[in-house]
């Protein structure tokens, strides 16, 4: 895989728990994403070699702020995986659509950690996990045992069911070691959960965070455009007009109808500016950040 800083922000953004939900957290959503967005310029660099390593920080960092880092990072990888692999654009955290809608969606142990939108009843569902070192030798034996994790999202089987994992194992001994992402593809299980969802609720609850942000008062507008604001003076979000309008005027059955017609494809010009599939936008301007040499002279190519 192939990502920039752009990819990251919006998978950061993406699987989020935060709602977005004005009346009730108002600009402290944006704030929450702001906090997880920056983890990548505080924490991550590009080594040489094109490949990512953590920084000299992020080895410093205590037992506990490392797994809240390897957390966030495992969510956001395994979005990225999904986009460019499965060609799933709209990956969503479980929680956030259960909290958003107020509904039950199962206990804990019997769920994937997010879930995403193919196309029209068809639904991807993935169960993340992130690690500071090598992933321990059992822990894809344990993904292959929760198996599917779920048996339907509305009334559909997830047309692809998957584990992902994303560590820095060692290159050797005492050596710290480049990002490494593993996939597997875990057999079905008639025991799994049912997602019982509605199409218009689970679109609502994955772009209400972009409209949100933008209706909020934090972020300065690009000039001539209502649609994409500049935040912390280094990350840029934004969305269509016709989905903003749909999803701050509509809800339910008549905004995936609506939805279900739109052709959110970017130009090739319009991707390179920082329009994405999905009909979002975001702008990363990390370049300098994930080029600073201040991690490991150790780190070595495998």
């Amino acid at each position: 895989m192939k990502l920039t800083g752009s990819d990251l922000a919006h998978a950061l953004f993406v699987t989020g728990r935060a709602p977005g939900d004005q009346a009730k957290f108002g600009d402290a959503s944006v704030w929450e994403w702001l906090h997880r967005s920056s983890l990548v310029p505080a924490y991550v660099r590009r080594h040489s070699s094109g490949r990512l390593v953590r920084s000299n920080l992020a080895l410093t960092l205590d037992r506990s702020e490392k797994v809240a880092l390897s957390y966030a990072l495992g969510q956001a990888m395994t979005a990225v995986f999904c986009h460019q692999v499965l060609n799933v654009p709209m990956l969503l955290h479980v929680d956030r659509y259960e909290k958003r809608w107020k509904v039950d969606l199962g206990g804990s142990n019997k769920r994937p950690d997010l879930f995403g939108r193919l196309g029209p009843a068809q639904w991807v569902v993935a169960e993340a996990k992130g690690r500071s070192n090598a992933a321990e030798s059992s822990l894809p034996a344990d993904l292959v045992k929760q198996k599917s994790v779920v048996k339907s999202v509305a009334g559909h089987p997830p047309v692809v069911a998957l584990g992902c994992i994303t560590s820095f194992p060692a290159v050797k001994a005492g050596k710290p070691g480049h990002m490494k992402v593993n996939a597997v593809d875990p057999d079905a299980d008639a025991e799994g959960v049912d997602i019982e969802l509605q199409d218009g609720r689970y679109l609502q609850a994955y772009y209400e965070p972009f409209a949100r942000a933008l209706d909020g008062e934090l972020g300065v507008s690009r000039e001539g455009d209502d649609f994409a604001k500049r935040f912390n003076n280094a990350v840029t979000l934004g969305l269509r007009p016709v989905l903003y309008e749909l999803v701050t005027t509509t809800g339910g059955d008549e905004l995936a109808r609506a939805y279900d017609g739109l052709d959110l494809r970017p130009s090739e010009e319009e991707r390179e500016a920082g329009w994405r599939s999905d009909g979002t936008f975001v702008r990363a301007d990390w370049a300098n950040a994930l080029a600073l040499p201040d991690y490991e002279a150790e780190y070595e190519a495998e």
